[in-house]
């Protein structure tokens, strides 16, 4: 396992973006978030990229750039999309990297992601959502745990209780 590389995984919502970039600060690596690589790459949004080419296709794009930021860079941060780890290529990528499972309940999911109307796989229904999350969740579960390193529920834990915690391991392992 090389420390050196974090791979922050989980559900949309689970807080991969926001510890990925305070962690990345407080350890002095250099932070990447695949949704915003993917956007700068391709100068579309997220939305735009699955209703014009689809969900296969924005999938095939964020492989490359998860293997492209894995080959071509040390001390990093990656927060990766949530689909990411359904991806074969993708998970054995995250087994030669420290990888933390961000998990999230439900709930609290829908709570933090319902300001945000860039999550191509929602609708505009919260019930409707609920049940697409969930699904979402089961199809994915196995591949979060069985990729990680650490698991870490995210619902009842400050941003700065994770960050510490994560700081502390990483420091176990040097």
């Amino acid at each position: 396992m090389n420390y050196k590389k974090i791979f922050l995984i989980g559900p949309m919502g689970s807080g991969k973006t926001t510890i990925g970039k305070i962690l990345s600060n407080k350890i002095n690596f250099n932070f990447f978030d695949s949704d915003d690589e993917i956007i700068k790459k391709m100068n579309k949004s997220i939305n735009n990229i699955f209703n014009i080419h689809g969900e296969l296709y924005f999938r095939n794009i964020e492989k490359e750039i998860i293997k492209y930021i894995y080959y071509n860079n040390n001390n990093i941060v990656l927060s990766t999309g949530g689909g990411s780890i359904e991806d074969k290529e993708n998970r054995k990528i995250f087994k030669k990297g420290l990888t933390i499972f961000l998990n999230v309940n439900i709930n609290n999911q829908i709570n933090r992601i319902s300001n945000n109307i860039n999550r191509p796989l929602l609708s505009n229904n919260e019930k409707d959502n609920i049940d697409i999350l969930y699904d979402i969740y089961k199809r994915r579960i196995n591949y979060y745990i069985n990729s990680s390193n650490i698991i870490i529920n995210t619902d009842n834990l400050s941003i700065n209780t994770i960050i510490k915690y994560i700081i502390k391991i990483i420091n176990k392992i040097k």
